[in-house]
C-alpha cells in the first residue's frame, strides 16, 4: 500500500524530499558561516567587496610602488608558474628585448588587471599573451591590477621612448577606467601603494583621499566605509514605500548570513561610472596618449572592454571614438563578484583586436 501510494504521489516525494536536503545544506551552510565569525545584515564583520573576513591579516609583497609612483609587481616575489616578471616589473618580455621585433608588429599595451591576464586560465590564455604568441605581434604588456589610466599615461610618457613601439593599444574598461574630477582624485605618488596585497584580497590604501601606510588601518577604514554605504542605501530605503517588493526581499535575505551575502552580490556588484565628458579626467589622459603616439609616428587603438557585455556610450570619449567589441556575452564574463573576461572571453577579445589590426594596419 505505501509503495502504492509513492507511486501515486512520487513526483510530490521527489520534490519533498529535495527540500529537506537542501535545506539541510543551507541549515549547515548558515551554522558553519557564523561559527566562522560572519553576521548577517548590516554590522557585518569587515567584509566588502573583494575583500574577505580574516582573523589575522597577511601582508604579501608581490605588488609595491616605486620611487616614481608607479605601480608595479615585485620581480623578487616568488610568482607561481605561469607567472613571469620583468625586471621593469610588469608580466611581459623584457622592455629591453626590441631589437628582433619589427617596429609595425611592436606593441605598447596599457591597461589595468584585463590586460594582466586576471580570470584567464592558465594566464598566459590572455588578450595580450594570444597577440604575443599567436597573433604574430612582440607585445610589451604594462598591465597591473588596480591601476587606472592615470597610470597609463605614465606608461606611455616611460615606455614609447624606451620600446619605440609601431602601435600602442589602451585597453579601457568601462566600469572603474571611467574617472573624473568629481570622483577621483587619487595621483600616483612616490612610494604610496594603490592596495594593501593581502590574504583578505587586495585592500584600498587610499580612503576618502587619504593614504594609509598600514594594511590593518586599511583593512578597517575601507570596511567601514563600506558598511556606511550598505547603512546609507538602508536608511535610503527606509524613506521609499516599506511594502515594497525589493524592501521586503531585502529584509527578508538581511536575516541570514548566506542571504546578506547573496544581497550584496546582486546588489553591490561593480557598476560602470557615469561620466561627464566635458570635465573627464580619463579623457584628457587619452587624448595626451594619443599625442605622444602621434609624436613618434606611431598608432593609436583605444579598445573599449565592455562591462557584462553591456553597451558602451562611444560618445562619452569626445573626439578619439573607441573601438568596440560586437557580440560578448554574459558567458564571456567569470561570475560575480569577479567581473574580468573568462578564457574565453580573453579569446574574443584577442581576436578582435587582431581583426581590427589588420584592418586598420599601421605603415
Amino acid at each position: 500500500m505505501a509503495n502504492n501510494l509513492f507511486q501515486k504521489h512520487k513526483f510530490l516525494t521527489i520534490v519533498i524530499v529535495n527540500v529537506i536536503f537542501i535545506s539541510t545544506l543551507l541549515i549547515l551552510a548558515e551554522v558553519g558561516l557564523r561559527i566562522a565569525g560572519f553576521g548577517a545584515g548590516l554590522g557585518i564583520p569587515p567584509n566588502f567587496r573583494n575583500v574577505h573576513h580574516v582573523d589575522t591579516l597577511i601582508v604579501k609583497n608581490s605588488f609595491y610602488t616605486d620611487s616614481t609612483g608607479v605601480f608595479k609587481a615585485n620581480p623578487e616575489w616568488s610568482w607561481e608558474s605561469p607567472i613571469q616578471i620583468n625586471a621593469d616589473g610588469f608580466r611581459s618580455r623584457s622592455f629591453s628585448d626590441t631589437a628582433n621585433a619589427p617596429r609595425n608588429k611592436r606593441i605598447l599595451l596599457l591597461g589595468d588587471s584585463f590586460a594582466w591576464g586576471a580570470s584567464a586560465i592558465p594566464i598566459t590564455k590572455s588578450f595580450g599573451d594570444l597577440l604575443d604568441k599567436e597573433g604574430g605581434y612582440t607585445v610589451y604588456n604594462t598591465g597591473i591590477p588596480g591601476t587606472s589610466p592615470i597610470q597609463y599615461g605614465k606608461m606611455a610618457e616611460m615606455y614609447i621612448p624606451k620600446i619605440n613601439p609601431g602601435i600602442v593599444i589602451m585597453a579601457f574598461y568601462m566600469a572603474n577606467d571611467v574617472i573624473t574630477t568629481e570622483d577621483y582624485e587619487m595621483s600616483l605618488q612616490p612610494n604610496e601603494r594603490l592596495f594593501h596585497i593581502t590574504n583578505a584580497g587586495m585592500i584600498r590604501a587610499h580612503v576618502k583621499g587619504e593614504y594609509i601606510g598600514d594594511p590593518v588601518e586599511a583593512y578597517q577604514k575601507n570596511a567601514e566605509e563600506y558598511n556606511a554605504s550598505l547603512e546609507l542605501a538602508a536608511n535610503k530605503a527606509k524613506t521609499e514605500d516599506c511594502k515594497s517588493t525589493k524592501r521586503k526581499i531585502r529584509d527578508l535575505l538581511y536575516k541570514t548570513v548566506i542571504g546578506t551575502r547573496l544581497y550584496l552580490t546582486l546588489s553591490l556588484s561593480p557598476k560602470p561610472k557615469s561620466t561627464n565628458k566635458d570635465n573627464s579626467v580619463a579623457n584628457k589622459i587619452i587624448r595626451d596618449v594619443a599625442n605622444m603616439t602621434e609624436a613618434s609616428r606611431a598608432k593609436f587603438y583605444l579598445f573599449a572592454i565592455p562591462f557584462q557585455a553591456e553597451a558602451v556610450d562611444q560618445d562619452m570619449f569626445g573626439a578619439i571614438k573607441p573601438y568596440v567589441i560586437e557580440g560578448l556575452t554574459l558567458d564571456d564574463y567569470a561570475e560575480l563578484p569577479d567581473d574580468h573576461f573568462n578564457t574565453e572571453g580573453h579569446r574574443k577579445f584577442y581576436q578582435y583586436i587582431k581583426k581590427t589590426l589588420e584592418a586598420k594596419p599601421w605603415l
